[in-house]
Formats: structure tokens, C-alpha cells, sequence
């Protein structure tokens, strides 16, 4: 900043690079032709799908524990106080808006025992009185649950117990190239060696912007 009709200031701009490692997830089984031929439901399809299941969960734990690596300054709350939550949301969102300065949005990923606590304290009742739509036990399942305070709530089973993060999607990012579905045929045992893979790497762009949420007492001071 300067004066009417004074020169700009400047600078070079810096470019720094970060490394990251594409870490190979992925496993196979082998399947018979008469397995294939005679079983239905069709038996590939189950294998398959078992398969990309497993990966989507090596992969998810693989982001979460990035999560919980990040070891910055938490922010408590008590589970037991709905305010108490929501405030501990706004002093996490302030963070890590902070040190991001402002890009991306707000995530919060939760473990599945932390969503029990959360969701009956913000019930689907009156929302438009409260800081959440609230949440339904009936609907409890991966992925994005509800919201607070606008804050999209995302559960997973990749988190440890009790963990909970509030980030910045401009703080931690992941990176996939999905192989997908591979197979070969072997005939002399008359089979199909079926496999599915991909490479996967989650990074920390900026660890300010990934704050904990601690769980206290309600005797905390």
C-alpha cells in the first residue's frame, strides 16, 4: 500500500514443491470358470465389489490417519453441552480459516461413536431454531450426515474413537488414480485371477488448517 501515484511494491514470486508419495493399494483372488459359470448371484460381481470395498476402506483410514498425524492445538468441548460444541466448531473454524487465509471450505469428519453423541443433542426438531437441521438415527451410515452451524458433518469409519477434526479442504488434500478392475484368464486350471488397485496419498497442504476437537469433562476448566 502506499500514496496517490507512488510505485507498487514487488517481489519474486516463490513456488514451493511438495512431494507425494502414491502409495499402491489393491489385492486379487482367484476365481474357478465352474464358480463363474454355475453360481448366482453371479459370483465376479461379488468378488469385485468385495475388493473395491476394501480398498475404499484401506483408503479412507490411509486419509484419516493423515488427519490425526496433524499435530496442532485442539479445541476442547464437552460432550454433554450442545453450546459447548458449537463453540468449540466457531473457535476451530476461526483457526483454520486463519491459516489458510480464507480459501477452501469447512469440513468436519467425525468417528461413528463421536456422531452418537452429536445426534441426539441436535435433534430434527424446531431447526429453524437451532444450529443444526438436526441429525436421524435412522440415516446414520458414511458420509455426510447433516450439518453444524453450516458446517457439513461427515462421518467415518476411518477415524479411531472419539476422534474428531474440523479442516480446511484447502489445508488437506488427497490424491487417487484409480487402475480399477484387472483380470487374467488361466486356463489351465480353468480359472480367472481377478484383481483391483489404485494409488492413493493424502497430504497436509497447511497443518493450521486441520484443527482437533477434544473431548472434556464438564468439571473442565
Amino acid at each position: 500500500s502506499g500514496d496517490e501515484k507512488t510505485e507498487l511494491p514487488n517481489q519474486k514470486m516463490q513456488i514451493t514443491r511438495l512431494t507425494g508419495k502414491a502409495v499402491t493399494y489393491g489385492g486379487y483372488a482367484n476365481v474357478s470358470r465352474q464358480n463363474i459359470d454355475f453360481s448366482s448371484p453371479q459370483v465376479m460381481d461379488l468378488v469385485i465389489n468385495d475388493l473395491a470395498s476394501q480398498y475404499a476402506i484401506q483408503t479412507e483410514a490411509a486419509a484419516c490417519a493423515q488427519l490425526a498425524a496433524t499435530n496442532t492445538g485442539g479445541v476442547g468441548y464437552d460432550p454433554a453441552e450442545e453450546g459447548s460444541i458449537t463453540a468449540a466448531l466457531w473457535q476451530a473454524a476461526a483457526t483454520a480459516y486463519s491459516a489458510v487465509k480464507g480459501q477452501g471450505r469447512l469440513v468436519l469428519a467425525i468417528a461413528p461413536d463421536v456422531l452418537s453423541v452429536f445426534g441426539p443433542l441436535f435433534a430434527p426438531v424446531n431447526p429453524r431454531d437451532s444450529q443444526s437441521p438436526g441429525f436421524e438415527a435412522g440415516r446414520f451410515g458414511q458420509g455426510v450426515m447433516g450439518s453444524i452451524s453450516g458446517i457439513p458433518a461427515v462421518m467415518t469409519t476411518g477415524l479411531q474413537a472419539g476422534e474428531a477434526f474440523l479442516f480446511s479442504t484447502a489445508a488437506f488434500e488427497v490424491y487417487e488414480q484409480r487402475v480399477g478392475t484387472l483380470q487374467v484368464v488361466e486356463p489351465s486350471v480353468l480359472g480367472v485371477q481377478v484383481a483391483y488397485a489404485g494409488y492413493f496419498t493424502p497430504m497436509t497442504i497447511e497443518a493450521g488448517g486441520i484443527v482437533p476437537l477434544d473431548i472434556e469433562s464438564s468439571s473442565s476448566s
